[in-house]
Parts: structure tokens; sequence; C-alpha cells
């Protein structure tokens, strides 16, 4: 075939294009390795358990307390250890956070000997202390300062 571009010839070569053959190979290497990827997922979500499991708790806290300071109403937070969840409602009844506890995640008292909460109209604890939470053989403590509303957790 024959085209003329500003007066000169070019010939286009006609291309047949990959086989059947080929295109099975591509594909069965593709397969290959997203399976090898797919088999060690799980190794990697369990690494990552704990801490997405505390980000969220500390993000649910903040989002309590800035509830109790904007709408002037009393919070509580209970953890229901015996179904594996968390939940924070208001002083009005409403829910206002319900989370699941991954079933890899073991909470013990620390020196915070209750697994309730209380926040205040102005978004401080009404106790201090820790929570200890372990998840296989990393140890997590959560604390709960007195005054001004403030916790944080960290990797003993």
């Amino acid at each position: 075939m024959l085209l003329r571009l500003n007066r000169k010839a070019v010939t286009i070569k006609s291309s047949e294009g990959f086989t059947l053959l080929e295109i099975l190979l591509v594909m069965l290497i593709f397969i290959i390795i997203s399976t090898i990827t797919l088999a060690f997922s799980p190794q990697i979500i369990m690494k990552v358990n704990a801490p997405n499991f505390l980000r969220q708790l500390e993000s649910d806290l903040y989002y309590i307390q800035q509830y109790a300071l904007n709408h002037q109403q009393a919070v509580n937070f209970k953890l229901d250890l015996t179904n594996k969840r968390y939940f924070a409602f208001s002083s009005s009844g409403e829910v206002l956070v319900e989370q699941k506890i991954p079933n890899s995640i073991k909470i013990e008292y620390g020196s915070l000997h209750s697994y309730k909460l209380y926040v205040t109209l102005n978004g401080n604890f009404t106790q201090s202390g820790t929570w200890v939470i372990k998840e296989r053989e990393k140890v997590y403590s959560f604390y709960f300062l007195i005054g001004k509303g403030r916790f944080y957790f960290n990797e003993l």
C-alpha cells in the first residue's frame, strides 16, 4: 500500500499482531505473579492490623471529644470485649461511633481499671490511666492523661 505525503511515497507494512500462544503465555506469567503476591498478603495485613486499629480508635476518640465540645453534651465511651467492639453514645442516647475490634487484638487493663470512659462537656476524660493492647508478639499502651483530654499510644 502506498500513501503520498508531501509528494513522497510512504509504504506501510502490514503487521500480523500477536499469536494466541503469545497472549496466553503473557497471561500465564501475569497470573503466576498475581498468585504469588496474594499468597503473602494475609501476613502483610496482619502486621498492620494493630497500628490501624489504634489509629482508628484514636480518631474516634478525637471525634467524640469534638462532639462533646461542639454540642455541649457529655459522651460515654465503652469497650465491649465480649462482642469485640467499641462504641460511643451521647447523653441523649445517640450512637456516635461503633467499630469492631479485630480478633487478633486483645485489650487488657493497665492502670485504668475500667473499659468505660466519660467525656465531659469540655472534652476532658474523667479518668486517667492506660490500657494494654496486645497483638501476637507486639504490645502497645494507650495512655489517657488527666486534664485537657489528651491521650496517645505507643509500642512497648
